[in-house]
């Protein structure tokens, strides 16, 4: 049962005694209001519609003005406490952040007559809430680090209230809420500890719920600690952590269903894709990625731009990265394939007339593939196009940002496809508007990676633009040093590698370009730490790539001795 079969009809009833009560006393309509205003609150927890919240703040105030604090100095307080719940409610996807202000007001104000000696159960219930209030607030400013600390202490004090033992519901939701502000601030860490520290929370939230007793509590748990395990896969892919990621997405779907909750089904099927396209990214197969891209487009036929312009923005910039991942894979000729297609011609034929059709067979699939690629390119633009019309940038900041990172990587493939710069200097805008957000100070791990990205783009540009290809190779070579300050070889081993094999090949060009053989060992050395890195890792995909341009540059260089010029070709 959930919560809205049971709420629906009583919202029309408070409202029918609110319109057709002149008998009652102003202390009577005040409960009315407040009755109406709590109501409603509820039912946004399920499907959120912000008329009814502002209508609800609206209720809880006029009702606080007919409640003597001096008099009823709990009902001032719980009605302060549910004026500062609207406020959060209405303010989570606000661009605005004052109502969160005005929650957090409301929720301090709750606390100076609900204290902990008087009712501890309310007092935690307010701390709770007010951790959550803090944790929004302190989200939309990376400068207010101090807000993020105000809400732990919150959620801990609550804690000290909501066992597990007397009160296991509340306890599973304040550990829930502690595990999304522990893993907002991770975000901006550059290590692991704050993710397993939310990731823990997660699993320790689970041990006091079941999907019978809070289904839309318990979906919400298992798909924050789903979001936490994806998020510490990004900063170690070696974990297995997707794996557990989709496992846990996917159990929420069991409570969080299309017909039940689809606002909170739409959001599942996001992050589902997500993952799924993360998979993609490593598997021989296209499977994972064909998925992924289903997924998202099952969650349009839910989602419109008219409905949820925010959702709508996060599905078309999934998609893109979706998008992009199997262009890459199309622009790429793959092995299998080819051999399926040079078993089919005739070998009865003779020798010169099997060796043309095989030539032109896999000449014929190698332009399919690239035009399939670019088709996928152009329409991952788009998405992302369509993304970023929608994406506030000063409501969102890093999802924001996310989108621009992911943008310049699918206009930077394309670039790759071109002969001119156009995409490449699209691509480079994107990502220096990327890191306008992706500051060193607020998101060093995200700063990082945005540089070892320009980097790849610069390298692309230097090789095309020959007046300034210098200037560009050398701009690549400080754009991966800058990385190297953040990506460190023992606190994120496989991002240091990416950025060293970047690093190595702007060299490779540096030494092309100026003829100078130290920028040929430079490049011989990132190459070769790379490799050390993935043989540790076990990163078979990356291997065969890198250890490819190592042994190229290694001949490059012999032949540089022998003042030949031979050129390598050599893979990011």
């Amino acid at each position: 049962m959930y919560l809205r079969d049971i709420l629906r009809p009583v919202v029309g009833r408070l409202r029918n005694l609110l319109n057709n009560s002149p008998q009652f006393a102003k202390r009577q309509r005040s409960d009315l209001r407040f009755a109406l205003g709590v109501t409603l609150c509820a039912l946004n927890n399920e499907e959120r519609n912000d008329a009814e919240l502002r209508d609800a703040v609206s209720l809880l105030r006029s009702s606080l003005e007919d409640i003597d604090r001096a008099r009823e100095p709990l009902a001032w307080a719980n009605a302060q406490h549910y004026l500062g719940l609207a406020l959060m409610l209405l303010g989570r996807e606000a661009p605005d952040p004052e109502p969160l202000v005005n929650a957090v007001s409301a929720f301090r104000a709750a606390l100076d007559e609900r204290t902990r000696d008087r009712v501890p159960l309310e007092w935690a219930k307010t701390q709770n809430a007010l951790g959550s209030a803090l944790s929004m607030l302190g989200s939309r400013n990376t400068q207010l680090e101090k807000l993020d600390e105000e809400a732990l202490i919150a959620f801990d004090s609550a804690l000290t209230e909501r066992t597990l033992a007397c009160t296991p519901i509340e306890r599973a939701s304040t550990m829930n809420n502690r595990g999304v502000s522990v893993l907002s601030f991770a975000e901006r860490a550059v290590g692991t500890t704050r993710i397993e520290d939310a990731i823990a929370s997660f699993r320790n939230a689970l041990q006091g719920v079941t999907p019978k007793a809070a289904p839309i509590l318990w979906g919400g748990i298992n798909q924050n600690l789903g979001l936490a395990l994806f998020v510490l896969a990004e900063r170690r892919p070696e974990s297995g952590a997707l794996d557990e990621a989709l496992l846990a997405f996917r159990s929420s779907l069991s409570e969080w269903t299309r017909e039940r909750v689809p606002r909170l089904w739409v959001m599942l099927q996001i992050n589902i894709g997500r993952t799924l396209t993360r998979l993609g990214e490593v598997e021989t197969g296209t499977d994972n990625l064909k998925e992924a891209e289903e997924t998202f487009h099952s969650a349009l036929e839910v989602c419109t731009r008219e409905s949820n312009s925010l959702s709508w923005a996060t599905i078309y910039a999934a998609l893109g990265v979706t998008l992009t991942r199997v262009a890459e894979r199309e622009l790429v000729v793959q092995g299998p394939l080819q051999s399926q297609i040079i078993r089919n011609i005739d070998t009865q034929q003779p020798t010169d007339w099997v060796t043309r059709q095989q030539e032109l067979t896999l000449g014929l699939n190698r332009i399919q593939q690239r035009e399939n690629g670019l088709s996928h390119l152009e329409e991952a633009i788009t998405a992302f196009r369509n993304s970023l019309e929608e994406l506030p940038r000063d409501r969102l900041p890093l999802h924001w940002a996310n989108t621009q990172h992911d943008f310049s990587t699918a206009l930077a493939r394309f670039g790759e496809q071109e002969d001119g710069t156009e995409y490449l200097l699209q691509a480079l805008s994107a990502v220096n508007s990327a890191l306008e957000v992706w500051t060193y100070e607020d998101f060093p791990f995200f700063w990082a990676l945005g540089q070892n990205t320009l980097g790849w783009i610069l390298i692309r540009l230097g090789e095309r633009e020959t007046d300034t290809s210098i200037l560009r190779l050398e701009s690549a070579v400080g754009a991966c040093r800058k990385s190297l300050q953040v990506q460190t070889r023992d606190a994120l081993p496989f991002q240091w590698a990416l950025t060293q094999n970047t690093l190595a090949i702007a060299h490779y060009r540096l030494g092309q370009a100026c003829m100078d053989i130290v920028h040929f060992n430079e490049a011989a050395t990132a190459f070769s730490s790379a490799l050390d890195v993935w043989r540790a890792l076990s990163a078979d995909n990356y291997i065969e790539s890198v250890g490819n341009n190592l042994r190229n540059v290694q001949v490059l260089m012999q032949s540089y001795s022998n003042s030949t010029g031979e050129e390598a070709n050599l893979t990011p």
